[in-house]
């Protein structure tokens, strides 16, 4: 909040992307834990955070709105790195 205060008036489309991210973005998670891929059998390593933030990503950009599709696109970001 404090860098949006701080921004000038006319700066109006930062600042809502500012307020849209308090208020809505950063609790925006997958539904798919790291102990989901763990029970998948994906070994423990870097792969688990770029498969998580992709995800995460997917939810923020509207590419997945259900829990169906984030399984779907899991299964393909599965298969796409194995």
């Amino acid at each position: 909040w404090a860098v949006w205060r701080r921004l000038p008036p006319e700066d109006a489309s930062l600042r809502a992307r500012l307020a849209q991210y308090a208020r809505r973005w950063q609790h925006v998670f997958p539904h798919t834990t790291g102990y989901d891929l763990k029970a998948r059998g994906l070994p423990p390593g870097s792969r688990y955070a770029d498969i998580l933030w992709r995800l995460r990503a997917a939810w923020l950009d509207g590419e997945v709105t259900s829990f169906e599709e984030e399984q779907a696109l899991l299964q393909r970001l599965l298969s796409s790195q194995t």
